[in-house]
């Protein structure tokens, strides 16, 4: 989180994890080139769809080599990363969607990327439903 006082709990997550299963990252990378859900990968950074998590069918990017705070990644490395980040939303294209990056000397570098069946915000305490969203769009519709 952006000025927090602690550590991103998502993130904290991953490294207690980690910390139990070194390997876990690697066992996921190598069961998604098993399925075939790899779409891309770029000097050890690789993009892949994910069927399971907290949000199935996501998109995962992720840098096994890289395991630093987001300042201390390497320039070089960050391009690449983004590059990769880039396209995935070329294939989403103006699909709502929302992306966590998270890093730290305990995790690799990665990115949740999750579509949306529906835009939200939950920006200043509100929160856009779908119904809402829907019923936006109807009066819209008939007002044309």
């Amino acid at each position: 989180m952006i000025g927090g006082d602690r550590r991103f709990p998502p993130c904290a997550q991953e490294g207690e994890r980690l910390a139990s299963e070194p390997d876990l990252w690697r066992r996921i990378i190598d069961f998604v080139e098993a399925e075939r859900f790899v779409i891309a990968e770029e000097c050890g950074i690789v993009l892949y769809f994910c069927p399971f998590g907290l949000f199935p069918r996501s998109y995962e990017v992720v840098d096994l080599e890289t395991q630093a705070m987001l300042c201390e990644v390497p320039a070089d490395r960050w391009m690449r990363f983004a590059d990769l980040l880039h396209r995935v939303l070329r294939v989403l294209g103006d699909t709502p969607l929302d992306y966590e990056i998270h890093a730290g000397p305990d995790i690799p570098l990665h990115a949740h990327v999750n579509a949306r069946w529906f835009p939200y915000s939950n920006i200043g305490g509100t929160l856009n439903l779908p119904h809402e969203v829907a019923a936006q769009d109807f009066r819209q519709a008939a007002e044309r």
